[in-house]
């Protein structure tokens, strides 16, 4: 591997874009989310809102820009002397919310919490860094050594967040545009603009934040305009509430697929008849048709949406067949009227009537039942659920993290398979996954993917319903930068210039 510098170009576009004209401030900016965060540890999740919510607070060693490509942050530059070393320039006077400097120690101290604590939800994703250090002699630069190959690392730093080394995740701080004033992982929380910020101001002074699940308080604060911000998981409030100036719906970015997920522990699963039942008992189109009409989704016919790298192209989404479906369901012995719980949280009422209904012609009972997110997040991890609905974000635009969470077996050492709630197993699927870590050769790298995302997707464990947007509910005069991300974060709430 030929050595590769990178250059802190962008900082000089954006001081100059900062002379030519004066960004307009707010002293207050309300936002809401549909579900709360998860932890208040940025090492100790793998939740898209909680990530969102903390990069106001944190900050890590690149980022990556809207499309997708990585770019400096904390880092300033960074070299490739060899296939398993990574070197990396940390930016100069950067300042922790307590005043202290950033040093080459906490970004040490950093990653190898986020790559080696038990408590990690990260330990999968970099599972080939083998070890963190200084360079002695070469000044703010921190040595990142993998043991194989590794191409996905940047794109895994970009979401290891650089703490202090008397850390404690309760009492936030970080080095980010916002500095935590109050607040918890169920809200209301607080954020106040950090005047010591090494890089351009943010908009608003202050964020308060809350997390709204109940739609009749989400519809009585924007009606009373008691927000300026409404991060939307689905356009469904969207599409039964009359929205009018002053808000505007604004579509964010998303690689993103709703899944219907079934546990392959709990009978009658465990039959692929079954499950090849269940998927033919769904009709995609229908679902989004009823669902979403007023658009913001597509039916799925892939676990990984076109614009993930791993994505297998193909025709679309096969059509429903139930009298097939409840073919194999006599042949698997399930009776009609046999009984099964979907377990999901709020952000997928728009689509369980369908799911329930479709499953109903079938002759399957299915019971719905919600659960807190914080809830329904657990039972995932611990495996609980006979059916669940749940949605995935391809943060990366890379099928990767999908396949190490949710389509490994679960291997609790090396931090492989936590969210693997079906209890899918396959060896040769597992191998592939860990190849593709390695590999790093594109077009091998793509088949391994393709060939693991084909054999999940084959075993009927995860089935693909449709591939979802994100929406916020802005009111003017706020706006929002392009962010990339599925969900707004603090930092991207803006106002319209003037003059």
């Amino acid at each position: 591997m030929k050595p590769v510098v990178v250059l802190p170009v962008l900082l000089s576009i954006v001081a100059s874009a900062a002379c030519a004209q004066k960004a307009p401030t707010a002293p207050l900016a309300r936002v809401a989310y549909q579900h709360e965060m998860v932890s208040l540890d940025p090492h100790a999740h793998d939740d898209s809102v909680t990530g969102s919510v903390l990069s106001g607070v944190y900050e890590c060693l690149v980022t990556l820009s809207p499309g997708r490509t990585v770019q400096p942050a904390l880092a300033q530059r960074w070299t490739t002397p060899d296939d398993l070393t990574w070197r990396f320039w940390l930016s100069p006077d950067v300042l922790f919310h307590d005043g202290s400097p950033l040093t080459v120690e906490e970004v040490v101290a950093s990653v190898r919490r986020a790559r080696f604590s038990p408590a990690s939800a990260m330990a999968t994703y970099l599972e080939a860094v083998a070890d963190v250090r200084t360079v002695p002699g070469e000044g703010a630069v921190v040595e990142v050594v993998t043991s194989a190959p590794f191409p996905l690392l940047l794109t895994r730093l970009a979401m290891v967040a650089i703490v202090p080394r008397e850390f404690e995740p309760t009492s936030p701080v970080g080095t980010g545009p916002y500095q935590w004033v109050a607040g918890s992982a169920k809200g209301p929380i607080l954020l106040r603009r950090w005047e010591r910020y090494w890089g351009p101001p943010p908009a608003a002074e202050e964020i308060s934040i809350q997390f709204l699940d109940d739609e009749e308080e989400l519809e009585q604060q924007v009606r009373e305009q008691g927000l300026d911000v409404v991060s939307m998981s689905s356009q469904d409030f969207i599409r039964t509430h009359a929205i009018t100036h002053p808000w505007r719906v604004i579509g964010l970015p998303s690689a993103a697929t709703t899944i219907l997920a079934l546990n392959l522990t709990k009978r009658p699963m465990v039959d692929p008849r079954v499950r090849e039942a269940i998927d033919l008992a769904v009709d995609r189109r229908g679902l989004v048709a009823s669902a979403f009409p007023g658009g913001g989704a597509e039916p799925a016919a892939c676990l990984a949406p076109a614009t993930v790298f791993g994505h297998m192209p193909g025709p679309g989404p096969s059509a429903a067949d139930r009298q097939a479906a409840r073919r194999l369901l006599d042949e698997a012995g399930v009776a009609p009227g046999h009984e099964l719980e979907l377990v999901y949280s709020a952000v997928y009422r728009p689509v369980v009537d369908f799911i329930v209904a479709s499953l109903a012609e079938v002759g399957v009972k299915v019971t719905p039942r919600e659960v807190p997110f914080e809830t329904f997040y657990r039972r995932i991890e611990e495996g609980e659920n006979q059916l669940y609905l749940f949605g995935w974000n391809f943060g990366f635009a890379d099928a990767s993290d999908f396949l190490d969470a949710v389509a490994h077996s679960r291997d609790r050492e090396r931090r492989l398979g936590l969210l693997n709630g079906s209890r899918y197993a396959n060896p040769e699927v597992d191998r592939w996954i860990e190849e593709s870590a390695r590999e790093p050769r594109e077009t091998q790298r793509l088949q391994l993917l393709r060939s693991a995302l084909a054999q999940v997707q084959s075993e009927r464990c995860y089935l693909p319903l449709f591939y979802h947007s994100r929406f916020a509910l802005v009111r003017s005069p706020f706006s929002l930068e392009e962010t990339g991300r599925a969900w707004v974060v603090p930092q991207a709430v803006t106002l319209a210039p003037t003059g």
